[in-house]
């Protein structure tokens, strides 16, 4: 079947393909007929007119045994951050802080690809304390890391600071997913949803957004 070649993802926006590189750590769209004999190649698995130049420019591959990959995150209804009406102990605000500060040191200056593979990390199950599963809520952990954010104030890195979140969700026994979105023109954001419900931000801050990559 027509697929991807390995290293893209993507998602369409108004009828236009928008990809993501993941081997280069950038962000692609097509236009015209390029666009059109993408659609009709991986959506409807027809022959295209262009197949040999979407193939020489590796942005298509043909596999027999591939199976169609698809963004599977949960669309999200609400927000963890629409409620911060509960108070939480200043020490865990700036542990918070401590988690944002130190991701950022870690992905700094990594490849894209290996910023993936840390997100990646930060969401897998984590072998705690028994005492610390669950015993923080995920409105309680939303609200300190948005209250750490009056320390960064203009300061947004939604990637690193979405490992740190993530991080300290999966360490209290949840099970966060890191997302990556994209809209027109391009612009990408990154956030932290468990389920359906979105923790790192307000739901209007991620409504312009695609989703296009998650872990």
């Amino acid at each position: 079947m027509y697929t991807l070649s390995d290293t893209l993802h993507g998602c369409t926006i108004a009828h236009q393909p928008v990809l993501l590189d993941t081997a280069k750590g950038r962000y692609l769209t097509l236009r015209g007929d390029a666009s059109r004999s993408l659609l009709d190649a991986v959506e409807r698995q027809m022959p295209s007119a262009m197949e040999d130049m979407l193939r020489c420019h590796g942005l298509l591959a043909w596999d027999a045994k591939a199976q169609v990959r698809v963004h599977d995150a949960p669309v999200v209804t609400r927000s963890r951050r629409e409620d911060l009406s509960q108070t939480v102990p200043g020490k865990r605000v700036m542990a918070a802080l401590g988690k944002r500060l130190a991701a950022r040191h870690h992905l700094r200056g990594r490849p894209f690809g290996e910023t993936l593979q840390a997100l990646r990390d930060a969401v897998a199950p984590k072998r705690s304390p028994a005492r610390w599963r669950r015993s923080h809520g995920e409105a309680e952990i939303a609200t300190a890391f948005a209250c750490s954010r009056l320390w960064l104030a203009g300061d947004g890195r939604c990637v690193p600071d979405s490992l740190a979140l993530a991080s300290v969700l999966a360490r209290h026994g949840h099970r966060p997913r890191i997302v990556i979105g994209v809209c027109l023109p391009i612009a990408a954001h990154c956030w932290v949803q468990c389920e359906d419900r979105l923790i790192s931000d307000r739901l209007e801050a991620i409504t312009p957004f695609h989703p296009i990559w998650s872990t």
